[in-house]
């Protein structure tokens, strides 16, 4: 079909993109003019006017659909019972549903949204082409005024000061629930029927933690700094009573023509530090691997947040270093202490010496092992 055949009298072509995604399906086209946006396949055709439009804006989206949750949820519950690492993988797939996500140019009516996906520098141009016939112009008129390509230099300009979403609240609430749901699940260890809510903290636990990531994409898609939490005003305003000047932790390196944040680098490292030693706890039932990947991880990110304080005067980065060493300290020794209390000890007869009713006498009748506390104590009969 010729879409110029649609076109009105005082309609003019603009620009065509091809190949690319609507609402996670390929093969779509979009055909700009100065009266409408044409989205269209070889199934469908929607014919946009730009002065309907009632949102145009970037946004972040999740790259898999939304039923692959009701795919993966019940998979991992049905299997909690049976083996753990099937369960573990379909749990971490759920999350990694919630967790991959993709920037898209939102196209919004009263009726229907269109979410586009390609290039951040074709959605900027699409973005910008349908701006130039959808402005707001000087005099308001049933909400919006088009106008010219030629009108746009003479509206006037408005500086906003925008301030960013608050991200320490959603994060301390997601580790506080996922510290909840841990020992809820210890707790089950040793009989306590405990797995709902071992469950249901877990998965509010990974809410908090999407929330967290989107309000921090959208802060640096906006290019705002986040709305500092309680303990950070807390800080400053300590800080500004001494007169101390107050310096951002923002120090980074180049990688790979990537800008690398050491303090985020940190807690990044010491994330998949923890999932490792926590996946590996629950696979073999014993504290041991989530205690080890905790004396490692916290000084990985006790290290990244004391490198993001460079540069400071010698005497605020030692004072930064030993607050650092002290926290370390009052972690780690407490996780080396508790160690040796789940390393098992017993006396197990080799099975050379188990022959039967003939040979030397044994024979094995019943064996039964009981672990409690994930290593804490055990029965063995």
């Amino acid at each position: 079909m010729d879409l110029t055949e649609k076109f009105l009298p005082n309609e003019k072509f603009l620009k065509k993109y091809d190949d690319l995604t609507v609402n996670r399906k390929a093969g779509y086209s979009i055909a700009i003019t100065n009266l409408r946006v044409f989205i269209s396949n070889k199934n469908e055709v929607w014919d946009i006017y730009s002065d309907k439009i009632d949102y145009l804006g970037r946004l972040f989206t999740p790259m898999f659909s939304w039923w692959w949750q009701l795919i993966f949820i019940p998979i991992s519950l049905m299997t909690l019972d049976g083996t753990k690492w099937v369960s573990a993988l379909f749990i971490l797939l759920s999350i990694a549903r919630q967790q991959i996500k993709i920037e898209t140019l939102k196209i919004g009516v009263n009726s229907k949204n269109w979410n586009i996906t390609k290039d951040n520098e074709t959605l900027d141009q699409i973005s910008e082409d349908i701006r130039l016939n959808s402005v707001v112009g000087i005099i308001r008129k049933d909400g919006k005024q088009i106008l010219e390509a030629e009108d746009i230099g003479k509206t006037p300009s408005l500086k906003i000061e925008l301030i960013g979403e608050n991200e320490s609240r959603p994060l301390a609430s997601a580790w506080s629930f996922a510290a909840m749901s841990f020992l809820f699940y210890y707790v089950s260890s040793f009989g306590a029927g405990t797995g709902f809510w071992t469950f249901f903290l877990a998965v509010i636990s990974i809410g908090f933690f999407i929330i967290h990531r989107d309000r921090k994409k959208t802060n640096e898609f906006r290019g705002v700094e986040p709305k500092p939490g309680l303990m950070l005003q807390g800080y400053h305003y300590i800080l500004k009573y001494f007169k101390i000047p107050i310096i951002k932790n923002r120090w980074s390196f180049m990688f790979y023509k990537r800008t690398i944040f050491t303090r985020d680098l940190g807690y990044q490292l010491c994330c998949i530090f923890l999932l490792i030693g926590l996946f590996a706890t629950y696979a073999n039932e014993n504290m041991i691997p989530l205690l080890t990947t905790i004396i490692i991880g916290i000084p990985t990110y006790l290290i990244g947040r004391v490198l993001s304080g460079i540069p400071r005067s010698n005497k605020r980065m030692a004072l930064r270093s030993t607050g650092a060493i002290m926290i370390g300290l009052i972690i780690v020794i407490p996780c080396l202490a508790l160690m040796p209390m789940y390393e098992t000890a017993s006396v197990k007869v080799p099975s050379s010496y188990v022959k039967g009713d003939s040979g030397n006498g044994w024979k094995n009748v019943m064996n039964e092992y009981d672990e409690y506390g994930l290593g804490l104590a055990s029965t063995t009969f």
